[in-house]
């Protein structure tokens, strides 16, 4: 596929699915738009998933996952291919209460070498939870860095 793929919201949800830690996770794709770089994904959240027992919130981790996904969502459809993550930074802002998070992630620069992509985590009751920045290599599934030579040191 090329970086003009528009990827199809089951497509995009079935590669989602996956992954193995996925599968604990179970986000839904809610919204694709690979030429405007948007992607929202929302996430059920139960009680494994928490922070504190019987508290509502999620566990940070869990938030920094849904950001992590939702921003290799949008690149992944923007590029056509699984891309890895480089750095991810994220602010949380308030405890993640409530059923149900919401992540949104928007492109903000696609290059040939990486991509560097914006998600806000809101609750359920609308409110941001978390902002994140992540980059990812874009450079094609399989890199394209020469091979080094056993023996040798770069």
């Amino acid at each position: 596929m090329d970086r003009n793929n528009h990827e199809s919201l089951a497509d995009l949800q079935a590669d989602i699915d996956l992954a193995p830690f996925h599968g604990f996770l179970r986000p839904k794709v809610e919204a694709l738009n690979a030429e405007a770089g948007t992607v929202t994904i929302t996430l059920a959240v139960r009680p494994e998933m928490g922070r504190v027992p019987g508290e509502p919130a999620a566990h940070g981790g869990i938030v920094a996952s849904l950001a992590d996904l939702t921003a290799h969502a949008a690149v992944r459809a923007r590029v056509g291919h699984s891309v890895p993550t480089v750095d991810l930074r994220l602010d949380y802002l308030r405890p993640a209460n409530g059923a149900r998070l919401s992540a949104t992630a928007t492109i903000l620069k696609c290059g040939q070498t990486l991509a560097i992509v914006d998600v806000t985590i809101t609750t359920d009751a609308g409110k941001t939870a978390a902002v994140a920045r992540a980059t990812f290599l874009t450079t094609g599934p399989t890199g394209n860095a020469k091979p080094r030579r056993q023996g040798s040191a770069q």
